[in-house]
């Protein structure tokens, strides 16, 4: 029969080999989760810098909008010009009217 020491000495390879090979698995796993962690770090980075380039270009769009939309000095003058036209004659029609009572 076998003494403890010789028992002990014949499985410690064998125990050592099975810690090994699970600490190897733990690491693998470990270094796997951390390349999905990455990946959707990345993906949602993208998605995060996707969604702001977007906001910024309907901004753009929409200010350009604004700026077509507005009209130039020249178009509200001539857009005006009627009705300047009918308070300049109202004035001085008014005028006309107050030198009358006056005299």
């Amino acid at each position: 029969m076998e003494d403890a020491e010789t028992q002990t000495g014949r499985w410690t390879p064998f125990v050592e080999n099975i810690k090994r090979e699970a600490e190897h698995a733990a690491i693998m796993s470990m270094e796997e989760r951390l390349r999905l962690e990455r990946l959707e770090t990345t993906r949602l980075a993208e998605e995060v810098a996707r969604h702001a380039a977007e906001m910024t270009i309907r901004q753009l769009a929409e200010e350009k909008e604004m700026r077509l939309a507005m009209p130039t000095q020249p178009q509200l003058e001539e857009e005006l010009e009627p009705e300047l036209q009918v308070l300049q004659l109202e004035e001085s029609e008014g005028a006309t009217s107050q030198s009358l009572i006056t005299e």
